[in-house]
């Protein structure tokens, strides 16, 4: 698999993986089989366009943001 399919399927994951609960850049590392950095980058790419995904970081950990308690 190409290397962009990799990271493509990885932001997906994380992404899926947000989307159940809050965790750390290292547990998010670990189960991704990354570095810390690459999470970190993955991060500020999930946020950025066409995904536009909201995340915040709470507590030391990451989650997408709840926009109905936002309302």
């Amino acid at each position: 698999m190409k290397p962009s399919a990799v990271r493509a399927v990885r932001l997906m994951y994380i992404r899926d993986l947000l989307g159940e609960r809050p965790r750390s850049v290292q547990e998010l590392a670990d189960m991704c089989g990354v570095t810390r950095k690459t999470i970190y980058a993955d991060l500020l790419d999930l946020q950025m366009e066409p995904l536009s995904l909201p995340l915040v970081f709470d507590c030391g950990r990451w989650k997408i943001m709840d926009w109905r308690s936002e309302i």
